[in-house]
C-alpha cells in the first residue's frame, strides 16, 4: 500500500500542543484535540474543495516536523494527488501558523514579552480557512461559550446532511450484490455550501437566531464575488484598512472584528493575549 501520511517541517522551537491549545477555536467542532495523544484530528478539504479527508496531526517527541495521518476509515484511496497533498499541507500551515512570517512574529512577540516565551505562547490557533474563522467569530457573539459550541456542532451536522459532501466510500450490499456509495465526512461548511441554503433551513437545523442572516449574507456575497476574503489576507493590506472594511460588513461589530483581526495575525502587543492563553489552559486543566 502506498504511503498516505504527509510531513510538514516546523521550526526548532515549535510545539504542537502550544500551537493548538491557546485559543478557544481549537475546542470548536469539527476540531478534536486528544490531550493524552497530543494530537489534533479534523477533516480538511481536498484540492477540489468539495471532498474532505479526516486527518490526525501529531508531532513526534523532540522532532522538527509534524505527521499528518489520514484516518483509515476516511481514506479509501491509497494515493492522494500532489494537489490534494498541497491543499492539506496549506490548511495545516494556516491553522498552526507555520511560515517564515509567523516565525518572525513569534520572535518579535517573545522579545517584547519574555514571559510568553517561558510558557511557549505566541501562535494563535485558527481555522483552515478565513471563512471558518469569521463564522466562528460570529458564533461567539451574545451567548455563552457552551451555546457557541452547540451552534458550531450544528453547522457541521448540517453540512454532512444537506451539502452533498463526498468523502470516503464504503461497500453496501443489496439484492443485486455490492456497490460503492459515498459516505459523507462531517466538516465545517464552505461559503458555497451555506449560500445554497435559506435562512429558515439554517435556523431550523442550527438555531442560529439573528446570526443566520449574517452568515448567509456573508456566504452569498463571497459566492457572487462582491466580497473577496483573499483581500483581507493580502500582505499589501494594512491593519487599519482591514478593520474598517470588516466593520462595514453587515452584522460585524467591534467584538467580532477584533476576533477576526486576531485570526488574521493583527494581535495587540500586550499581555492580554498571554492572559488568553492562560485562561484556555485552565479551562482544559493543563
Amino acid at each position: 500500500m502506498a504511503e498516505t501520511r504527509m510531513i510538514v517541517v516546523v521550526g526548532e522551537n515549535f510545539n504542537l500542543e502550544n500551537a493548538v491549545c491557546n485559543h478557544g477555536f481549537f475546542m470548536m467542532p469539527p476540531n478534536l484535540w486528544m490531550p493524552n495523544q497530543k494530537s489534533l484530528t479534523r477533516p480538511l478539504r481536498l484540492s477540489n474543495d468539495t471532498s474532505s479527508l479526516t486527518v490526525s496531526i501529531t508531532q513526534p517527541p523532540s522532532q522538527q516536523f509534524l505527521l499528518i495521518n489520514p484516518q483509515q476509515q476516511h481514506s479509501p484511496r491509497s494515493h492522494f494527488s500532489y494537489q490534494d497533498r498541497q491543499a492539506i499541507r496549506a490548511q495545516v500551515a494556516r491553522m498552526l501558523r507555520i511560515s517564515a512570517k509567523d516565525d518572525m512574529m513569534v520572535e518579535e512577540f517573545h522579545r517584547i514579552h519574555p514571559e510568553a516565551k517561558k510558557v511557549g505562547f505566541a501562535r494563535i490557533f485558527r481555522s483552515p480557512t478565513l471563512f471558518e474563522d469569521i463564522v466562528k467569530s460570529v458564533l461567539l457573539c451574545n451567548c455563552t461559550w457552551g451555546r457557541s459550541l452547540e451552534m458550531a456542532e450544528a453547522l457541521c451536522d448540517l453540512q454532512q446532511r444537506h451539502c452533498g459532501n463526498k468523502g470516503s466510500k464504503r461497500k453496501r450490499w443489496g439484492g443485486g450484490g455490492s456497490k460503492t456509495v459515498a459516505k459523507p465526512i462531517r466538516n465545517f461548511p464552505t461559503p458555497k455550501e451555506i449560500a445554497c441554503l435559506d435562512e429558515e433551513t439554517l435556523n431550523r437545523h442550527c438555531n442560529l437566531g439573528y446570526r443566520a442572516s449574517i452568515i448567509l449574507d456573508l456566504a452569498r456575497n463571497i459566492q457572487n464575488g462582491s466580497l473577496n476574503l483573499a483581500d483581507f489576507e493580502s500582505a499589501t493590506c494594512d491593519e487599519s484598512s482591514i478593520r474598517q472594511r470588516l466593520l462595514k460588513i453587515k452584522g460585524f461589530g467591534p467584538f467580532t472584528v477584533a476576533n477576526i483581526m486576531m485570526c488574521l495575525g493583527f494581535t495587540k502587543r500586550s499581555l492580554s493575549t498571554l492572559r488568553l492563553s492562560n485562561i484556555w489552559k485552565r479551562l482544559i486543566n493543563y
